[in-house]
């Protein structure tokens, strides 16, 4: 990884979508900073990556980015996107259910989802830049 913004990114969680990456219609929900997006749009060209969160990124370069809130229904048709990123957003959602059966809705048949939530036992994760600070995150619900 030689960017900047790479550098800010999980090997861990870069292996995952490089290994499960399906189909070319791509949504990073709660994408935060939109980095893996940005990542999936530079390193497969013909993939259609689409962001959505609550708060818009700095810069949009190589997807298109919709603000949403996922306490709310999602306008996508049915089984829209191959590949959906859920990473480290369900602990933020009130009704992780009602979320959950929207992305499974918006998933296409034989589609993927790659996600992550924290863990409490979460020493190890620094070394791999994965979330730690979940703790102090008022957001967590």
């Amino acid at each position: 990884m030689t960017n900047t913004y790479e550098n800010k990114l999980s090997t861990v969680k870069i292996n995952h979508i490089s290994m499960h990456l399906t189909g070319d219609r791509i949504l990073d929900v709660g994408a935060g900073h939109c980095l893996y997006s940005r990542w999936i749009g530079e390193h497969y060209k013909t993939t259609d990556v689409t962001a959505i969160d609550l708060h818009q990124p700095s810069e949009i370069k190589n997807f298109k980015y919709f603000n949403l809130d996922l306490e709310q229904p999602l306008f996508f048709d049915n089984e829209s996107f191959d590949t959906i990123l859920a990473f480290d957003i369900v602990e933020h959602i009130n009704n992780e259910k009602k979320l959950m059966n929207e992305l499974f809705r918006i998933c296409a048949q034989g589609g993927v989802l790659i996600g992550s939530v924290p863990h409490d036992d979460d020493g190890f994760l620094p070394a791999y830049n994965l979330t730690f600070k979940h703790r102090s995150d008022i957001t967590h619900k």
